[in-house]
Parts: structure tokens; sequence; C-alpha cells
């Protein structure tokens, strides 16, 4: 649903969530990995692909949302 909120205003996002092929996600990696500061990357992903250890020099802005059910996960 947010991506096609995006999509009316605009904005390709790039899309890393389970459920993806691998082709798809590598393409996805392979996209984030070759985007230059300035290019106006969109990314939007869940935790297991967006979390520790996560490294896109591209992107200047990153938020972090996400529900949180147990206190020890902050």
């Amino acid at each position: 649903m947010l991506t096609a909120l995006l999509a009316e205003h605009g904005q390709q996002a790039l899309v890393l969530q389970g459920g993806m092929s691998a082709a798809d996600r590598r393409a996805a990696v392979r996209r984030l990995a070759e985007a230059k500061a300035g290019d106006g990357v969109l990314v939007i992903g869940t935790t297991p692909f967006i979390g520790e250890g996560f490294d896109a020099p591209a992107l200047d802005t990153l938020f972090l949302a996400a529900p949180i059910s147990f206190d020890g996960l902050l």
C-alpha cells in the first residue's frame, strides 16, 4: 500500500521484504549498491533486510519505523 501511494506521487520505491525471489532481492540490492549520493533513492524494507549491519552510503536520511512489542528490541 505504501509503495502504491508513493507511486501516485511519482516516487518509485526500492523494496526489500520477505517473500521476494532471490533474483528480485539481488536486483534490489544491486540497485542500492550502485546508487550514488543525490540519486534520490527511496528504500522501503522490513527489519530482516534493513536493521543492524545495513549499509547504504548513498542514503542521507533513514527512518526506522516498526511496531515494538518488547522493550528489549529498542
